[in-house]
């Protein structure tokens, strides 16, 4: 203790110190006990797509500034290992002119730089090779169909851009996973695609994903797939999907993102989502190995629930550490939403009844 108050010789330091110590000593508020698998930046609100089953695209058009985004990849490198991703999302990601500059301080901060795109952009062969050269290994490209399909969902033109883009990025040898949405105008084909993109070595992985509502029109309404039209409500052409993908996870060499026990939970949901509840017993994790970063420098552990601070007024312990991020981790492990990251992710939180 001497040593410490020769050290440090005012008064408030050493209340800061001994501040930071008692933080740092309970369980829940310890940076140390956090290891962070993922990290979301999602640094511009704008999109150049247009989705049906999305409404991001209405937002502000903010565009979080390079240093803020800098300083918030070099202060995070002490809760992260050498395994953890960073999905570089939006928005649309590749609407920043600077985003080379971004993925290069991902790999110099020891992530691993995803970035998640609609693929427009990368249908440029120039530009695709610049963020390559950049460091990026790794994209996550949105396709939910053969070209009527997608074009429908996605707007006109999409198809061709995507496709333009996995061949440019097939020359640089990037690992490419493609993501779909289930619906009910892609439910027939999404089988047939999966197999012709991997015929055409177009991809590493695929990635399915069901319609979810929390980013949608219907925000926060219960039973709002009734409304919608991009819910698929045909029983038997659900049983046939989920039945050519079961047969497809066996004989793929593409590696999937979901599961044999996935896809059986989907053939009964999708029948009938509002028979499911998540469990009272489980909690969710989320708030213990994920944060995401929006274009507005806020600081969540979830997309559902509100922010935990402002790394433009703190940096990330700060946070971490407050009792903001205490309450909402709380609230988080109670939270019983059927939410993107449920539904995708952890769909074993979801019993019928």
């Amino acid at each position: 203790m001497k040593h410490m108050i020769n050290h440090f010789n005012t008064r408030d330091k050493l209340r800061s110190l001994f501040s930071f110590f008692e933080r740092l000593c309970h369980s829940d508020t310890n940076p140390s006990s956090f290891s962070l698998e993922r990290i979301e930046l999602s640094s511009i609100d704008q999109c150049n797509g247009r989705c049906r089953y999305c409404y991001l695209w209405k937002g502000k058009r903010k565009a979080l500034e390079l240093k803020h985004i800098t300083d918030f990849l070099i202060s995070v490198q002490e809760l992260t290992t050498q395994d953890t991703i960073i999905d570089l999302t939006g928005g649309e990601a590749t609407l920043r002119k600077d985003l080379p500059e971004i993925i290069q301080t991902c790999v110099t901060s020891g992530l691993i730089p995803n970035l998640v795109t609609n693929g427009y952009r990368l249908a440029d062969k120039n530009y695709a090779k610049q963020l390559c050269d950049s460091g990026l290994r790794h994209v996550a490209i949105s396709l939910d169909g053969f070209q009527k399909s997608n074009d429908y969902l996605r707007g006109n033109g999409s198809y061709e851009k995507v496709i333009r883009a996995l061949e440019n990025l097939a020359e640089q040898h990037v690992h490419v996973v493609t993501t779909s949405v289930i619906t009910s105008k892609n439910i027939n084909e999404l089988n047939d695609l999966i197999d012709w993109l991997e015929e055409k070595r177009y991809i590493n992985g695929y990635n399915l994903q069901i319609l979810t509502n929390y980013f949608g029109r219907y925000r926060d309404k219960e039973e709002w797939y009734k409304k919608s039209e991009l819910w698929p409500k045909d029983t038997r052409a659900i049983d046939t999907f989920t039945k050519q993908l079961q047969t497809g996870l066996e004989k793929r060499k593409t590696i999937p993102s979901i599961s044999a026990s996935q896809v059986q939970f989907w053939n009964t949901y999708l029948k009938d989502p509002g028979s499911f509840k998540k469990k009272s017993d489980i909690e969710c994790t989320i708030g213990n190995k994920f944060i995401s970063f929006t274009p507005y420098g806020k600081i969540k552990f979830c997309h559902v629930l509100d922010s935990v601070g402002s790394i433009i007024n703190n940096d990330i312990k700060t946070i971490l550490c407050s009792r903001m991020s205490q309450r909402r981790r709380k609230q988080i492990k109670k939270c019983n939403k059927t939410c993107n990251y449920i539904l995708n992710c952890q769909y074993r939180l979801l019993v019928e009844g």
